[in-house]
Parts: C-alpha cells; sequence; structure tokens
C-alpha cells in the first residue's frame, strides 16, 4: 500500500512516463494497479511465472529456454559496453486479459532475464529501448548502494524520524555537491584534483560518485587538524595598546 501511495503522488508530475520494477514487483495486484491507472511498465517476472502464450499456459522458464535471441543489443552492464540477444513474443498473466510483451535477455547473466512490458515491441529499435530503459534503473540502486556504503547510511544510532529524516538530507546534499563537481569542465583543477586521488578506483568502478567519493575522502583524509588550515586567513591587525597625542592649542 505505501508504495502504490507514493507512485499516485508522482503519476500526476509524470503522467506519459514509462515506471520500471524489478522481480519485488512481480504480483498479479501491482499488475492490475498499473493498469488501472493506464500507465506503462516494465517489470522483471521470477521464475515462477505462468503466462499464457499462443492459447496455452506456460512456465516463464519453458518459453525462455525455448528461444535464444536473435537480435543483437548493446547494453551498460556492470560499468561495460556489452552486446546481449533478445527475443520477444506476447503473451498474458494469469489473473489479466491484457496482452503483454515478453523479453528475453540473454548473454549477460547466467540465467537470462526476463521483461514484461505494456509498451509496443515491433522490431529492433523498441526491443533496443526496453533493454536499455530496464537497465537504467540499475543506475538508482548504484546510488543507494554508494549512500549506504560510502557514507554508512545504515549505521546511524538515531531513532526518531525526525533525525533519520535530517541525516538522509546532508547526505543527499553531499551527494548533490559530488554530483555538481563531475557536471566541471575537464580543464577544472578541482575535479583533475579529485579524480587523480581516486584514480586506483576509477579503473575498477565505472560509477562516477564512487570515484568522486572516494577521492574527496583521500583529499580530506590529511586534514588532520580540519580544514580550517586550507583556507587563506585575512591578516588581522594587531591588538595592541594604542596611545594618541592630543594637542590643545592655547589662546
Amino acid at each position: 500500500m505505501e508504495t502504490q501511495s507514493a507512485l499516485i503522488s508522482v503519476f500526476s508530475d509524470f503522467p506519459d512516463a514509462t515506471y520500471i520494477f524489478d522481480r519485488g514487483y512481480d504480483a498479479n495486484g501491482h499488475f492490475k494497479f498499473m493498469y488501472r491507472h493506464d500507465k506503462h511498465f516494465i517489470i522483471r517476472i521470477k521464475e515462477n511465472r505462468t503466462l499464457y502464450h499462443k492459447g496455452k499456459s506456460w512456465k516463464a522458464t519453458t518459453l525462455r529456454d525455448s528461444h535464444k535471441g536473435k537480435i543483437k543489443v548493446q547494453v551498460m552492464f556492470e560499468g561495460k559496453d556489452t552486446p546481449c540477444y533478445v527475443s520477444h513474443l506476447n503473451v498474458r498473466i494469469t489473473a489479466d486479459r491484457h496482452t503483454l510483451r515478453l523479453l528475453l535477455i540473454y548473454g549477460l547473466t547466467q540465467t537470462p532475464m526476463m521483461l514484461v512490458t505494456n509498451r509496443t515491441v515491433e522490431g529492433k529499435e523498441d526491443a533496443a529501448k526496453i533493454v536499455r530503459s530496464y537497465f537504467s534503473r540499475w543506475r538508482i540502486e548504484e546510488y543507494f548502494r554508494f549512500k549506504k556504503q560510502h557514507y554508512r547510511f545504515e549505521g546511524f544510532r538515531v531513532r526518531s524520524l525526525k533525525a533519520i529524516n535530517a541525516l538522509n538530507r546532508y547526505v543527499s546534499f553531499a551527494i548533490g555537491l559530488l554530483g555538481i563537481l563531475s557536471q566541471k569542465g575537464e580543464n577544472s583543477q578541482l575535479k583533475q584534483s579529485i579524480l587523480a586521488k581516486a584514480m586506483a578506483l576509477k579503473k575498477e568502478v565505472s560509477f562516477f560518485l564512487c570515484q568522486y567519493g572516494y577521492g574527496v575522502m583521500r583529499i580530506l583524509a590529511q586534514a588532520h587538524q580540519g580544514i580550517r588550515g586550507w583556507f587563506r586567513k585575512k591578516w588581522e591587525k594587531y591588538r595592541q595598546l594604542e596611545m594618541f597625542l592630543v594637542v590643545r592649542m592655547n589662546r
């Protein structure tokens, strides 16, 4: 119910968006909810899902294993531009009569992925767009992983909702600043200095927040007495006893 309430609050702001869900949302009730609100969706289905294809009931895994993938698509997977192979066919779920498009993705993981969508898929371009849209959501997963690991967001010791929201706000501000840094030009000395500190990590991790976060962390680790010493101080006037000469003119 909380998820549905949150979705309803965003539907008015993004009426034409395609909403992408992982396997946790492969539920008949969720399909009906999306249809009830007339929204486009892409959902990764579980292996125990039963589907109707050409008037017969099939295990999703049976349909998956009977295809090999005819369409070659390049996707960004684990930080690399990787080819995969896609097949697509018409199906229905057991709890609804709407026709869905099942996309089977081979070549990326040991177990091929299965996506269903109510978007139109007529050829290679449509299939590639659906697959790339699904993988774009992994950036969000990387964001939350970065938030938890780099800032240890799950390790806080506060209990009140107000305090948790405050911590979340400050961490979000810090991540926002890293995002702003990443948008600076390639000639920015600050940007180059941060990336130079993170060079060891840059070779292994493509997610830019990890690179900038690690670089900033290594720089701040050198400030053993805080960061005040890095700012140029304005010279203050010496505080000492001053004597003023007063001359009186006697007439």
